[in-house]
């Protein structure tokens, strides 16, 4: 988000501050969307335990002793606890759904391409980086919310064309 530190988690990205929104970003605040902030994660986008060392970690709403899964596990914790009616989530070997799993609510991993990932942050830069395998980039943006649908609100404001 603009104007918003893009950490990624991790202190050493602490001072990247995006100069505009990532498109998905731009099309929800286009359509009227109030971005309420931004959430932690696990460090570098990497990793299920939410154990993010700079920022601590991601409790989960149901049980504070009990972690909220991988890398979109603060907005998972967000929507949970109701903070939020849905949020944006990057997924690529199950960063939304297994934090929507571990803290009840519903999360979609849209096929590539329905979400732009334009301005979305990679967590290593070159080959490596969040959903790059073989040369195909897998990550998926989609976004993590209460109830199964997603046939309009913000599903339906960010996939647009």
């Amino acid at each position: 988000m603009a104007g918003l530190p893009n950490s990624a988690g991790s202190r050493v990205l602490a001072d990247l501050v995006p100069a505009q929104d990532a498109a998905a970003v731009a099309r929800l605040r286009e359509a009227g969307a109030i971005i309420l902030g931004k959430t932690n994660m696990h460090e570098l986008v990497f990793g299920a335990p939410s154990a993010n060392g700079p920022f601590g970690p991601v409790r989960n709403p149901a049980g504070p002793d009990r972690f909220a899964g991988g890398s979109s596990s603060g907005t998972a914790a967000a929507v949970a606890c109701g903070a939020a009616p849905a949020g944006p989530g990057t997924d690529t070997g199950g960063s939304v759904r297994i934090p929507a799993t571990l803290t009840g609510i519903a999360a979609l991993r849209p096929t590539t391409g329905r979400y732009p990932g334009k301005g979305g942050h990679p967590a290593v830069p070159g080959d490596m980086r969040h959903g790059r395998r073989h040369g195909a980039d897998r990550r998926r943006t989609g976004p993590p919310r209460r109830g199964a649908g997603c046939r309009s609100g913000p599903c339906r404001t960010a996939a647009r064309p």
